[in-house]
């Protein structure tokens, strides 16, 4: 069975779309992480000594 070259290209471009679509995701999902930093040990010796 030999698939023609317009169902080639109309596979690709499926493939191509979703593709697309789940780098979309991705990139959405990595921009509304909440990044945060640890507190270094001294700063926090000096929160425990003032309270």
């Amino acid at each position: 069975m030999i698939i023609s070259t317009l169902g080639v290209i109309f596979i690709s471009i499926i493939i191509f779309v979703l593709v697309f679509i789940l780098c979309v995701v991705q990139i959405k999902k990595g921009y509304a992480y909440k990044h945060t930093i640890d507190t270094l040990p001294m700063e926090e010796e000096k929160t425990r000594r003032k309270e």
